[in-house]
């Protein structure tokens, strides 16, 4: 039986560079399957102000800039993009009129989706028959109407609504949605509501054994969920100059995972973390994100016959 190389990553949160370098890990580590697990969209808008006829205006790192040129604006757009934010052009006071009218919001979802339908097409240019099987969900902070047009493409899948075969032996399954976090994103629930859906995505694997778990947020006290600790105001906490971590995980998808063991779980959710271990039998993995770097991590895993041959995080 042949070989199957996974290549995973998460949390690009609408890094346009995070995406392409995504896209080029199959030809270039030869992997024969993509998994993006959740958390694709960009968080936040910068607007370009016309100040002055072709002269726009923004504000970096609390710093007042302008650009006087178009070359120069779109320059910043891509740094933007590649950075998952969302550039905007806007005429002088456009951005302020827009908050007043509850206005920001549909044009925040508007961004998220010309960008990622951009990115299905380059999907679909970069893999078209390579054979390369690309699949890609959404995670707890990515708007369930925005994620429907993933399943308008041909070249990518999103793997939530259904059980993906692998290989002869493994099926996956995969959940974007996340336990309760201090920001109440759209897509989180419950402990009890989280394992029923994993529950109810498991009933349809044949052999748990060999499953694939694509659960967007870890299980619980792993090393795969610690997080800067937060106080009620979302301050970041810090003890002699260090900033304290604590685990955020679910305690729902450590459970699923004790009691099914299946072959592997692939988490994200948590930046900080690079990192795995083992639950039971189950090797779990979480290679953590740089996305405003515009460094993309990830894991490759060899499957062959229902087990795993080998993992290697990598970087680039």
């Amino acid at each position: 039986m042949a070989a199957t190389t996974l290549y995973y990553a998460s949390d690009v949160h609408g890094s346009n560079r995070c995406f392409r370098k995504f896209l080029n890990a199959a030809k270039f580590y030869k992997a024969s399957v993509l998994i993006m697990g959740g958390d694709i969209l960009g968080k936040a808008i910068v607007f370009l102000e016309e100040v002055r006829p072709g002269v726009y205006a923004t504000e970096e790192h609390g710093r007042a800039i302008e650009f006087a040129t178009e070359s120069e604006v779109q320059e910043f757009e891509k740094r933007a993009g590649d950075k998952g934010l969302y550039a905007y052009r806007c005429k002088p006071g456009e951005a302020q009129e827009l908050h007043a009218a509850g206005g920001i919001e549909p044009l925040f979802e508007q961004l998220m989706r010309e960008r990622l339908v951009s990115w299905l097409s380059l999907a679909e240019e970069r893999l078209a028959g390579s054979g390369v099987r690309c699949y890609i969900m959404g995670g707890n902070d990515d708007p369930p109407g925005v994620l429907e047009v993933i399943r308008d493409t041909a070249s990518v899948s999103n793997p939530e609504e259904q059980i993906v075969q692998l290989d002869e032996q493994s099926e996956m399954v995969s959940y974007g949605w996340s336990n309760p976090t201090p920001w109440h994103t759209p897509r989180e629930c419950s402990e009890d509501e989280l394992r029923k859906m994993i529950d109810a995505r498991m009933a349809q694997v044949r052999r748990p054994e060999y499953a694939v778990m694509n659960l967007h947020v870890p299980p619980f006290q792993t090393g795969l969920d610690d997080a800067p600790e937060l106080d009620a105001t979302l301050k970041v906490q810090s003890s002699l100059g260090q900033t304290r971590f604590k685990p955020v995980g679910s305690t729902a998808v450590r459970a699923a995972i004790e009691h099914y063991q299946p072959l592997l779980g692939l988490h994200g959710h948590v930046h900080e973390a690079h990192a795995s271990c083992k639950l039971g039998r189950t090797v779990c993995i979480n290679p953590g994100s740089d996305f405003s770097e515009g460094i993309l991590h990830g894991v490759l895993v060899t499957l062959n016959n229902g087990k795993i041959k080998g993992y290697q995080m990598v970087s680039g």
